[in-house]
């Protein structure tokens, strides 16, 4: 009987479950408007300080998702928030995780007190298009 050899990529997938992640991109001005925080603050400084707990109850967010990570992209001027929920598709192995498209709507009752909901959770995953035609004109 042989043995199947097995690579560390294939002991490390079979010992850890698959995670279930996704990002959330935010303007950093919109951002502005929910939380205070400092584009150099650590990811540690972040979650210690309650940050990842209020961007989750502004933002509307589930019950199961929880935000995990946050980093700030200057040249798009915006907010990558990492996100991770059961509700996210499973994390295939050297893919980056789904946009998470979190679509809000504002409602104005009668009695002139407006409040926001959350109306929809898209999931938007990134194809990538390879072609096998190698053309040369």
């Amino acid at each position: 009987m042989q043995k199947e050899s097995m690579s560390i990529n294939d002991v490390l997938a079979s010992s850890r479950p698959a995670r279930h992640l996704g990002i959330i991109r935010v303007s950093a001005t919109a951002l502005d408007e929910l939380v205070s925080i400092d584009q150099t603050d650590t990811q540690g400084k972040l979650r210690d300080t309650g940050i990842f707990a209020q961007l989750h109850e502004k933002m509307l967010l589930p019950a199961s998702y929880s935000v995990f990570g946050m980093f700030y992209r200057p040249l798009q001027h915006s907010w990558e928030i990492c996100v991770e929920s059961s509700d996210l598709p499973a994390l295939e192995e050297y893919c980056d995780p789904p946009m998470v498209i979190p679509t809000y709507r504002r409602i104005y009752p009668e009695n002139g007190t407006s409040y926001t909901e959350l109306k929809e959770i898209r999931i938007e995953r990134w194809v990538e298009i390879v072609s096998n035609d190698r053309r040369t004109d």
